[in-house]
């Protein structure tokens, strides 16, 4: 909490600095840096919070955060022509919000931060790497797009576009999550930087509109991952947030001296169409990549379920052999005899010698030929009570081997 104290303090220096020292370049750069380093902290501290939430409703909450949170920037941007007293009115409301936030349980999970990142990077990849490398992209096409986009229309122009998109992409991104059942972060992310780069062909500021709800939904695709994935170790989700939050705004101050560092003047037509070429290139290449790495993934399931489809009929036959060879071993179970002259045979043995139930279903197996282990196994019995029953048998029936039971019982057959 003392970090993000700081953080709210430092924004709202950085909001009156121009007030109080007055409107000029010497101020401009050092309230801009004020703000920028204010409003990180602060803004980590909401993510941190979201992976209290599951997956489904953090993602929804940080579409609404992301939404209201544009709106009201469009509105003091636009609609008032003071900006820094809404501004800093907002400012301490959201740091009285943030001070009756219960945070005792955040950052407190187990173990290290920097094995729960390498973890997570290295097992991972097929999840974040898609919706990382988008994100970085657009943020560096994103500055390219607003530094030429100023210069051919004005600033004000672009400036309103891109404060339009912004809400435009956070709605889009809610509707997503409400409506998609399953969510995945790298197809979707890829769709977006595909889209993104045919709408870099689009003219004036239609551009920067439409490249600046591709910027948000990105944004908030990665994000909402890092949470989800990592709602167990929020150190650990908000060092990855952190991260590519610091290296997208460099790439995205880089991409506003691109044009100028390879020759282009801003407005410029020819240079506009190839910085929209060279996004439609890396769309592009991001689609191909992702449907070949989906259809590569297609296929190996494919070859998985014919190899388990392939065992399981093995084993099927397997059965059925087995079967099969029961059926015929029941069949000729006793010289061609019927089965049913075979088991009266042996009850009326049984009643004549006053033999048990077990003892008569041990009687018809002996008979038939089989020996102790079968028994055993058939009648699920242990060893020594087989012999124990063979020997009560044969004492009642005044026999001494297995073959004369097989004698008895074919005689009881002849005279039915």
């Amino acid at each position: 909490m003392a970090g993000v104290a700081i953080g709210y303090v430092g924004l709202l220096c950085g909001l009156c600095a121009p007030a109080i020292l007055g409107s000029n370049v010497e101020t401009s750069v050092p309230a801009g840096i004020l703000c920028g380093m204010g409003l990180a902290p602060t803004m980590m501290f909401w993510f941190a919070l979201l992976t209290e939430f599951t997956e489904r409703h953090q993602a929804i909450v940080q579409g609404w955060q992301a939404l209201v949170g544009e709106c009201l920037f469009l509105g003091v941007s636009i609609f008032f022509d003071a900006g820094v007293v809404p501004a800093c009115i907002l400012t301490v409301a959201s740091a009285t919000c943030a001070l009756r936030v219960d945070s005792s349980r955040l950052f407190s999970e187990n173990g290290k931060t920097e094995a729960s990142i390498k973890s997570f990077l290295s097992l991972g990849k097929t999840d974040w790497l898609a919706p990382c490398t988008g994100y970085l992209i657009a943020s560096l096409a994103y500055g390219a797009l607003m530094a030429l986009s100023r210069g051919a229309e004005g600033e004000t122009a672009s400036e309103v576009a891109s404060a339009i998109g912004a809400p435009i992409g956070a709605l889009c991104f809610i509707a997503w999550v409400i409506i998609s059942r399953r969510r995945d972060y790298g197809a979707v992310s890829e769709w977006v930087v595909a889209a993104s780069a045919v709408a870099c062909l689009l003219p004036g500021s239609a551009t920067v509109l439409f490249f600046s709800a591709f910027f948000q939904i990105t944004g908030l695709l990665l994000f909402s991952l890092f949470i989800d994935r990592l709602s167990a170790m929020p150190r650990a989700a908000i060092a990855c947030i952190a991260s590519a939050y610091a290296i997208s705004h460099l790439l995205f101050f880089s991409g506003l001296y691109l044009p100028g560092a390879l020759g282009a003047t801003s407005g410029s037509g020819i240079a506009a169409r190839e910085v929209a070429w060279i996004a439609c290139a890396i769309g592009s290449t991001a689609f191909i990549v992702r449907t070949w790495r989906t259809n590569a993934i297609h296929v190996e399931f494919e070859n998985r379920c014919r190899s388990y489809k392939h065992i399981i009929e093995e084993q099927q036959s397997e059965i059925k052999k087995h079967d099969e060879e029961s059926a015929l071993l029941r069949a000729a179970a006793f010289d061609g005899g019927s089965e049913r002259e075979y088991n009266i045979a042996c009850e009326l043995i049984a009643k004549k010698h006053g033999l048990t139930k077990r003892e008569t279903e041990i009687l018809s197996l002996l008979a038939r030929g089989r020996d102790v282990s079968f028994i055993c196994n058939e009648l699920y019995l242990a060893r020594n009570t087989v012999k124990g029953y063979t020997k009560r048998i044969y004492a009642k029936m005044n026999i001494h081997s297995k073959q004369e039971a097989i004698d008895m019982v074919l005689s009881a057959m002849s005279r039915q």
